[in-house]
């Protein structure tokens, strides 16, 4: 399921807040931050959130989706696979939705590919997925296949797609996935 499929499921404001900072790249493979104390249930109380709001057909509101996002990513950082990829497709989704990649929002941007594609690498039966072919092997180090017609996602800037990439890397480390090639 492509993320553009997603995107349509979530609908909320713009993110506020990135899970990683830009400093974390060097230091992640050497000291992997723990995140939630308990991240089974801060991923069931984000997913519980997003869950009644789809279920009332409501929009987030900006405090639900701050919470439902800092909830996932606290789980996502303590290793949790189904809030690391819930975390990548809720912000992913819902900043592409509401407009084109602004530079205002690297920071969300690179987040949200960071988390989907650690997701990826730790073999999340969703994440591969949710991108386009392209997209993923760019951010998993993998062999892309040629595009067949455009794609979205292709106004990402390149740095943005290295940082992520390079992210992704380091959190992996964390749970022992080997490096890309």
């Amino acid at each position: 399921m492509h993320a553009l499929t997603l995107v349509l499921i979530l609908l909320a404001q713009p993110a506020s807040q990135p899970t990683s900072r830009p400093s974390e790249v060097a230091s992640t493979a050497k000291q992997c931050p723990t995140g939630a104390a308990d991240p089974q249930a801060a991923y069931q109380k984000a997913h519980d959130a997003l869950a009644t709001a789809r279920a009332a057909d409501e929009h987030l509101l900006t405090t639900t989706y701050d919470s439902v996002r800092g909830d996932f990513g606290q789980a996502a950082r303590a290793g949790h696979l189904d809030a690391q990829y819930e975390l990548g497709v809720l912000v992913i989704g819902t900043m592409y939705m509401n407009q084109g990649p602004e530079p205002s929002e690297r920071a969300a941007y690179v987040d949200a590919l960071t988390w989907l594609a650690v997701a990826a690498r730790r073999g999340h039966p969703k994440a591969a997925g949710s991108l386009t072919p392209r997209l993923m092997a760019t951010l998993t180090g993998k062999p892309a296949p040629k595009a067949e017609k455009e794609e979205p996602f292709t106004d990402l800037p390149g740095a943005w797609l290295a940082e992520a990439s390079a992210r992704a890397e380091a959190w992996s480390s964390c749970w022992n996935v080997p490096a890309k090639p």
